[in-house]
């Protein structure tokens, strides 16, 4: 490759950037780093990693070990403005996207850092070290072609400080998105069929794990103060040998916006992509096979994300069902069952217990990367389990062959182990302990929802339980309005609150535990209490 056109492309790239004084010394810093060739290490003379699919998990990459120091083992260059830049590089000629894990990814205040293909002037970036947690691992975003460049610039003083050290390449081997893998027979979500379903569409995220494909769904709580929990299957991450939270990356509204043509939505090549990386684990259960996760930043609201809700009755619906999922990872697809589920264990890839819901699909099919979405009622719309296994058929296969087994969300719930709160989802999504037996699903639009806060309670209400009327006595005059929500999540009454006593007549609310909700400005408060009439 001529130094020249390497350098016209990143010049192109840096125009973009450009838009500050800062920016402008910052661009040229990186004239630096681009106006000579680079050496591209060649992956396909290297030795992949085990393919570690078991069947369940989607791979479109091939994994490539590494052990690099970027202080000690990258190419330097110092500049003449007190900079230094790194610079490594990695081909896998005929890869269709790259992507760079790391497992210590620390910059120094100043620094930032580039992912650039030469060849195609596709570029991601800057990375701050005020985006990137301290203490975790990270990934890089997906480059399309077989080229990339890492490039790292931070002042020359604040050497000692760069602790960067990668930890795997992954060469893309199969598209995504728009992939053309998945047959004609499965229905894009701008289909008539999913507008019932348009809220749940919201909450469903493409899971990217080093190179291997899930599904997975946004989650409400019965706080509703919007933790980004996602809900998926714990066999995503099983056989991964220690898997790296920090550089999974979530995929927001990777959808067609056509029923007819699977070609009209989101490409790798989009600087726009709505996507958020890194999570930590918070509970996973082996017998029903869920997985737990909480996002490592708020959800933008640009993302327009659904927190689903969910049913953890032990009772099969009525009325149908539907699922919403990423089959090898392709847009958003829906498939829907008019049968009525039944109770079975999964046996046949190893799971024994009793755990799970069967059933077959009657429109639509879910396949590899589908694995980990929700399962839905359709009279309500709310989550009672999560994909675990499929029957491997195709299209032309008879509608009762298209099976399909999905963890309940009732043994999820605590049947897992009823002392380990890492094996349920009852204190996760339950943190009120109200004992919500289902619960609705929301936008929880940061400026419709505080966080619910732990100080000292700002409210006393009595008696409790109540008959006629609740009274209510507010401690601080933060707090203006009330509303009284039922442990589904339904919202029953809204009402103005003064400084000091209020009541609230009850005569006309059925039995039952509610919860009152009192809002300020600035805190959000729970209250737990039950209707009884004489």
């Amino acid at each position: 490759m001529k130094p020249q056109i390497f350098f016209l492309s990143a010049a192109i790239f840096l125009s973009m950037q450009v838009c500050t004084q800062a920016q402008n010394r910052q661009a040229a810093r990186m004239d630096a780093a681009f106006d000579k060739e680079a050496f591209f290490l060649n992956l396909n003379n290297l030795v992949k990693l085990q393919n570690e699919d078991d069947g369940f998990r989607y791979s479109v990459g091939d994994r490539y070990a590494m052990d690099i120091n970027l202080s000690k083992d990258a190419e330097k260059t110092e500049t003449g403005d007190g900079s230094t830049i790194y610079r490594i590089g990695f081909q896998a000629p005929g890869a269709r996207f790259m992507d760079i894990s790391f497992d210590r990814f620390l910059l120094p205040e100043g620094g930032d850092a580039y992912i650039y293909n030469p060849v195609t002037g596709d570029s991601r970036g800057p990375y701050r070290r005020e985006e990137i947690p301290d203490n975790t691992d990270f990934s890089t975003d997906l480059l399309p072609g077989d080229h990339i460049l890492f490039i790292c610039s931070i002042p020359s003083s604040k050497a000692d400080s760069l602790q960067i050290s990668l930890r795997c390449v992954i060469a893309g081997q199969k598209a995504f998105f728009n992939s053309g893998e998945t047959p004609s027979c499965l229905i894009n979500t701008a289909c008539e069929e999913a507008a019932p379903y348009h809220d749940i569409v919201q909450s469903v995220v493409l899971i990217y794990m080093d190179g291997y494909l899930c599904s997975g769904n946004l989650i409400n709580n019965t706080a509703q103060d919007g933790t980004p929990y996602i809900l998926t299957a714990a066999h995503c991450m099983e056989n991964i040998s220690a898997p790296h939270y920090g550089s999974w990356k979530f995929y927001f509204n990777i959808a067609s916006n056509s029923c007819a043509s699977n070609n009209d939505g989101p490409t790798l090549h989009d600087l726009g992509l709505q996507v958020m990386t890194g999570c930590q684990l918070v509970a996973k259960g082996n017998n029903s096979d869920f997985l737990l996760l909480k996002l490592n930043r708020k959800i933008p609201e640009s993302y327009n994300a659904y927190y689903c809700g969910w049913d953890r009755r032990n009772s099969p619906p009525k009325k149908g069902m539907a699922g919403i999922h990423h089959p090898k990872g392709d847009y958003k697809k829906i498939s829907l069952s008019s049968q009525e589920p039944v109770t079975d264990n999964c046996a046949g890839v190893g799971f024994n217990r009793k755990a799970f819901w069967r059933f077959f699909w009657t429109q639509g099919m879910a396949f590899q990367g589908s694995s980990g979405s929700g399962l839905f009622e359709s009279q309500n719309k709310r989550l009672i389990g999560t994909l675990t296994a499929i029957n491997d058929v195709d299209c032309q296969a008879s509608t009762d062959r298209k099976l399909s087994w999905y963890g309940k969300l009732s043994y999820h719930w605590f049947a897992n182990n009823e002392q380990d709160s890492a094996q349920q989802l009852r204190p996760w999504l339950d943190p009120l302990r109200s004992g919500a037996l289902y619960m609705d699903g929301s936008y929880l639009r940061s400026s419709a929802q505080p966080a619910v806060t732990e100080s000292e309670p700002a409210v006393r209400i009595y008696p409790n339980p109540a008959s006629e009327e609740l009274s209510v006595r507010l401690l601080t005059d933060d707090i203006r309005t009330a509303e009284i929500f039922s442990v589904s999540g339904q919202r029953i009454r809204s009402v103005s609150l003064q400084q000091g006593e209020n009541r609230i007549p009850l005569q006309n609310m059925a039995e039952g535990i509610y919860l009152l909700r009192v809002a300020g400005e600035h805190q959000c408060h729970f209250v737990k209490f039950t209707v009884i009439h004489p």
